[in-house]
């Protein structure tokens, strides 16, 4: 999540492409999974620097590749860890359809990019389980 730490490979790039990579490949092995569904963002759609434009059009199933350079520096404020998180977002995105093409995998693949995700935070819940 934005503003977690300031590292852009450990923080934002491993958890987000590595993690959906992971559970991708872990469901190769399991003939009876029929459907994964990967419940990604908007912002896998957009621009990084998109949050801050006026005026905004997404569209999916292009095949438009966003350049994310993994080694690109980012503000250290909250706005930084904002796009970070995007970029993250994307470069999940993009391993995600690699994974489709390389793969071809026995499942159908579902991938959500809600707005807004509503609901308790997790965090919150925690500590609720933490004070109680």
């Amino acid at each position: 999540m934005p503003g977690k730490d300031s590292d852009f490979q450990a923080d934002y790039v491993r958890p987000a492409g590595e993690g959906t990579e992971a559970i991708l490949h872990a469901a190769l092995n399991f003939p009876q999974i029929k459907k994964v569904i990967v419940m990604s963002s908007v912002l896998a759609l957009l621009p990084p620097t998109a949050a801050g434009s006026k005026e905004v059009s997404v569209t999916d199933n292009t095949g438009d590749i966003i350049p994310i350079e993994r080694d690109m520096e980012f503000s250290e404020w909250f706005a930084g860890h904002g796009v970070k998180y995007s970029a993250s977002k994307i470069l999940a995105h993009q391993a995600t359809r690699n994974f489709l093409t390389d793969f071809q995998p026995h499942y159908t693949l579902i991938t959500f990019h809600p707005t807004f995700v509503l609901g308790d935070s997790l965090v919150q819940i925690m500590l609720r389980k933490l004070v109680a």
